[in-house]
């Protein structure tokens, strides 16, 4: 039994009506048939509003799927601050940490599966107990080739293993373009969760 554990289901796109499109919706379908099975404590949806044409937040549009298909709204944990694997990692983590939980069941997609391996191992320690479940059916040469760029990316940025959340945190802030001005907006502090100012 998992229970105090969590399942992370790692969001990818919606449309600009708020709908999953069918490969967040297999991510979603396989968290559903874990958490039935697994009895986890709870399930994290992790995004941010990420369309320049929807107010929408991924995390939420993740959470009103699940709670359509059968899970309690109080089973569901969502944050706003993640804008891609990295950020699903650290602020999924913060929670993991405020909750005491030190087993994780993290969903992605088969491509996605070898960094999004690198990156949750990077930033969880081996106190942490993760496994991984992915859905088939979505790869294709651009896929595989992004995940190889990104993944030279994120090794340039957190060269450093640092087991201190804090500290990842700053080095996200400050130092990743999604996170820091470059590309997206610089990260608003406030979004709920997060324990330093």
């Amino acid at each position: 039994s998992m229970k105090n554990s969590v399942l992370i289901v790692l969001s990818h796109k919606m449309d600009k009506y708020g709908n999953l499109t069918s490969e967040s919706k297999k991510r979603a379908d396989k968290a559903l048939e874990l958490f039935k099975v697994k009895k986890s404590s709870y399930v994290i949806c992790l995004g941010w509003a990420y369309r320049k044409d929807s107010e929408n937040r991924i995390a939420d549009v993740f959470k009103q799927y699940l709670i359509k298909n059968g899970i309690k709204s109080n089973k569901i944990i969502t944050d706003y601050n993640s804008r891609d694997t990295v950020g699903d990692a650290i602020f999924s983590k913060i929670i993991v940490e405020q909750k005491g939980i030190k087993s994780i069941n993290v969903v992605t997609s088969d491509y996605h599966l070898k960094r999004a391996k690198q990156i949750f191992n990077h930033f969880y320690d081996n106190d942490f107990t993760i496994r991984y479940y992915v859905i088939e059916g979505f790869t294709n040469k651009k896929k595989i080739i992004n995940e190889k760029t990104s993944l030279v990316k994120f090794n340039q940025t957190f060269k450093k293993k640092c087991k201190s959340t804090k500290y990842n945190y700053f080095i996200l802030i400050k130092n990743h373009p999604y996170y820091n001005g470059e590309i997206h907006p610089k990260l608003n502090k406030n979004e709920n969760i997060i324990p330093w100012t």
